[in-house]
């Protein structure tokens, strides 16, 4: 079933707007000249929601309204199959988990290093970059994409989905910040003398 086109080009308009902050954070990492970036914070626990162009155009919205990259905290595991240092997960970008993540240990530093990152015990890798604390990029090929969906992607989708990721907690933090300074304005121009 094909997506109605204006209902389409509004879908890749927001899911652009969410993109654009991750592409800055990219595009900030790769004019650094540090070469060693800041220490990757522990991913136990995290949750980060993604957003894919590839994914609007080849999926339909049904099968995933949302779609996220949650790292579990092994506090709250009861099987816990990580060693010291490794985290598991999973994706959640169809109308299930697309991805058990299988145990593996993060980089040290965030930046553009890229990791392989194997899933569904094996079977399927995928790549991701931690581009800061905050910010990472999910390259996923197009059979891992499909791989729990009923439907396949056409065959004009590309080999790899490229998805951004944002830490829902630090957008969170961000979206009250920005409300908290809105409101300190409009009270700053309510007090003001006419």
């Amino acid at each position: 079933m094909a997506k109605n086109k204006a209902k389409l080009q509004q879908e890749l308009k927001w899911e652009e707007q969410e993109i654009q902050p991750i592409e800055d954070v990219l595009t900030k990492v790769q004019q650094s000249s540090q070469t060693n970036l800041a220490p990757l914070q522990s991913l136990e626990g995290r949750y980060f929601r993604l957003w894919s162009t590839d994914h609007v155009k080849y999926c339909t919205v049904e099968t995933a309204p949302t779609r996220y990259i949650e790292f579990y905290d092994p506090e709250f595991q009861i099987f816990n199959t990580c060693r010291e240092g490794q985290v598991s997960g999973h994706i959640y970008a169809v109308s299930t988990d697309m991805c058990d993540i299988d145990p593996f240990t993060p980089p040290k530093n965030a930046g553009l290093k890229s990791v392989q990152i194997d899933g569904n015990d094996g079977q399927h890798s995928f790549d991701a970059q931690f581009l800061d604390n905050h910010h990472l990029i999910l390259k996923i090929p197009k059979d891992l994409v499909s791989y729990r969906q009923e439907i396949n992607p056409p065959s004009d989708a590309p080999d790899i989905f490229t998805y951004y990721g944002i830490c829902a907690a630090y957008e969170e933090s961000r979206i009250l910040a920005n409300h908290r300074r809105e409101d300190q304005t409009e009270r700053r121009r309510s007090a003001s003398p006419q």
